[in-house]
């Protein structure tokens, strides 16, 4: 018998029989086994197939009973067996959990006893639990009812069982782990494998796996083209949400939807997609789909992450189309830079937060929950930019009238972390060595670990993101990194945490230095002619920046596409380069722009193929720009840098940025809008950062 697809209650019920010499009727056989007939038979469905290994067979017969049929051996050999079984609850972390999932799989009354046979444990044992866990109960507005001598049951909606059903689930996943097994399984077989291989104690078990199976099997059949536009935990997510659903329409548990919020999701532009699911699960299982049900695809749908984030201009556009989206990530991110006191113009982090708030607010509308399992990692190993952005999104949540949990906030900072840690980066000659990094939590988690390993190993001459898809890839790098498991590809690869721990650095650099060694070409030791290359860069960096910059008195325009196209005008001779700059500061402008109302600022930067180095100019106004809604803005901070800048020129620049926050002499120089004292406090910015630099390189 394969012990993994017997459930606690099947264990039971053949305990039961093979302790009886004569049929059981099945009103009996319930009562011995304090379960409902409709459980039993629910429970021996489909035995037959895994006593065939025993030579036994469960007959049943209406008006005589149920009784197991074999001989005595056979019998001995399955008790044994079954006994056996009992190691599995003697943890009681382990006990509890099943013992939430049996509460949550039926709402009828189950005496304590049922459930001390069942785990083998007192029923004092069984009432302490159920304290132990009621409170999580009680998240979901589920009320564990007990009634003396009678039993207890779980009390509350359909939509809430449902809600703490599915978290459950997710949580399981979680804390075993799984998830990257899971995400990481491509095939519907695989997927079958995994669900069907777990333990019988599996908080997985919860899900009822031949539900599972035709719901994977008629995914990947029928909506192979809906799967590839999400990311692969989002489908895992919809594989549950399904079974869960299914499950419980055929118990008739009808879950209901407010008529307003239907009306408001029918409109929706996916709602066909989530239809065209609902009629494949309608023809798969021969069960009709109310239109609430539709509605919950629908819900998941829309707070699902997409498979992959388009970084060409054609996706800029689209993105921006959405005018709340980029309202709120402007917001967002000048509050998260006046909370931190950095710039970051960075954007990978603009384009990140629009495509992870467009579910995030999908979620909130609807009430969705998120669980994010890095959440206490990220508030231990990235504790200020967590404070920074839980400051920053307080606006946010004022003007929405909503209220982000932790692990949104959570989420929202590995996007800030992983531009923080890119601004970090200012290393300009990279030797040979090429690395790929397969993480499967998202793209700011890929982000921030890739930046991270980068900033770590500056050795190195590129890291590269890759997605779970990408195993050509996989294979021409020199050194993989994976927070998945990829024995499957048949190379080396080195396994590590999302937020790469302290033991997962020693990794690393181990690696390095085995597919690098110290005395290789590709040391990460500087020539005597690359470290003097590199002063010359910084020294020159800093004189490009005094050289070229130009403080103008310009009349403000009414329109800022007008008011951007004067000031390209004034930077560029060229009428092909003013073209160029011009449409790469309104591309990023679309983004979201970024205005300093207390320092009276506006700062215009993109990267661009209209300057060979960098562009940093300032134009004054006497007046108010009045295209801006925020009040007394005189002063434009213009920044242009090329499509690949050697980092000393980011570092220049992203040091001007910060000062524009943090450096009150240098505002007040600008609102002042006294030439000679700006350009004396642009020089001395550049004296401090090229003292700087120039001893951090001495010095190593």
């Amino acid at each position: 018998m394969n012990k993994h697809l017997l459930t606690p209650r099947l264990i039971l019920i053949l305990k039961v029989l093979l302790t009886q010499n004569e049929p059981v009727s099945a009103s009996t056989l319930a009562d011995l086994t304090q379960i409902s007939k409709r459980t039993l038979f629910r429970e021996i469905s489909g035995c037959n197939r895994l006593l065939q290994p025993f030579d036994l067979v469960l007959e049943t017969k209406t008006g005589k009973g149920l009784w197991l049929l074999g001989s005595d051996h056979a019998k001995d050999t399955l008790k044994k067996v079954l006994d056996a079984q009992k190691s599995s609850y003697i943890n009681k972390a382990q006990r509890q959990s099943m013992l939430m999932a049996e509460l949550l799989k039926s709402k009828e009354l189950v005496k304590l006893s049922s459930f001390s046979t069942l785990f083998d444990v007192s029923e004092g044992t069984i009432s302490n639990d159920i304290d132990d866990f009621e409170a999580w109960f009680q998240r979901y507005n589920l009320i564990i009812e007990r009634k003396p001598g009678v039993g207890v049951s779980v009390k509350g909606s359909e939509d809430d069982v449902r809600k703490a059903m599915t978290d459950f689930v997710h949580t399981q996943l979680d804390e075993n782990n799984d998830w990257a097994f899971v995400i990481h399984a491509n095939t519907s077989e695989a997927l079958e494998h995994y669900f069907q291989s777990q333990e019988e104690s599996s908080i997985l078990n919860l899900l009822n796996k031949s539900i599972l199976k035709k719901v994977i099997q008629a995914l990947k059949h029928h909506a192979n083209d809906i799967l590839l536009l999400y990311a692969q935990s989002s489908i895992i997510g919809l594989i549950i949400h399904l079974t869960i659903a299914l499950e419980r329409l055929m118990k008739q548990e009808i879950i209901t939807i407010e008529p307003s919020i239907l009306n408001q999701l029918k409109d929706d532009e996916d709602f066909e997609m989530a239809r065209r699911v609902s009629r494949i699960m309608e023809v798969e299982f021969n069960t009709p789909f109310p239109q609430a049900e539709v509605a919950y695809i629908l819900m998941h749908l829309k707070g699902a992450k997409r498979r992959v984030l388009d970084q060409s201009s054609q996706a800029l556009e689209n993105l921006s189309k959405d005018a709340q989206i980029h309202s709120i990530v402007e917001v967002l991110i000048s509050h998260f830079e006046a909370a931190s006191g950095l710039i970051l113009i960075d954007d990978q982090l603009q384009m990140g937060l629009m495509t992870h708030l467009r579910p995030t607010l999908t979620r909130l509308h609807y009430k969705l929950e998120i669980r994010n399992p890095l959440l206490d990692q990220i508030k231990k190993n990235y504790a200020q930019v967590f404070q920074w952005t839980k400051q920053a999104v307080q606006p946010m949540q004022e003007n929405l009238k909503i209220l982000l949990p932790d692990d949104e906030i959570g989420y929202l900072a590995i996007h800030f972390g992983a531009a923080i840690e890119r601004a970090k980066s200012n290393v300009s000659e990279k030797p040979s060595l090429k690395v790929g990094v397969v993480c499967a939590s998202g793209i700011g988690i890929s982000s921030l670990l890739s930046t991270r390993i980068m900033n770590l190993f500056p050795q190195l001459k590129s890291v590269i993101p890759l997605s779970v898809d990408d195993t050509q890839q996989m294979m021409d790098v020199d050194l993989l990194i994976s927070t998945l498991e990829l024995h499957q590809l048949g190379r080396d690869f080195i396994f590590v945490h999302p937020l790469l721990l302290e033991e997962d650095i020693q990794k690393i650099q181990k690696a390095i230095g085995k597919i690098q060694p110290k005395n290789s070409a590709a040391s990460s030791s500087f020539s005597l002619d690359d470290q003097l290359l590199h002063m010359a860069n910084i020294q020159n960096t800093v004189l490009h920046a005094v050289a070229q910059l130009t403080i103008t008195r310009i009349e403000p325009a009414h329109k800022k596409e007008v008011m951007i196209q004067s000031l390209c005008e004034h930077v560029f001779e060229n009428a092909d380069q003013q073209r160029i700059a011009f449409e790469d500061i309104m591309r990023r402008e679309r983004m979201g722009s970024i205005v300093l109302e207390d320092a009276g600022i506006m700062l215009l930067h993109a990267k661009s193929k209209a300057t060979k180095q960098f562009e940093f100019k300032l134009f004054l106004s006497d007046t108010p720009l009045t295209f801006l809604r925020e009040a007394n803005i005189k002063a434009i901070v213009f920044m242009l840098i090329q499509e690949h800048p050697l980092s000393v020129q980011t570092s220049l620049l992203s040091m001007i940025n910060q000062s524009l926050i943090d450096d009150d002499r240098f505002i007040a120089d600008i609102q002042s809008q006294h030439e000679g004292r700006i350009r004396e406090s642009i020089q001395r910015l550049c004296q401090t950062w090229l003292t700087t630099q120039t001893k951090q390189h001495i010095l190593g």
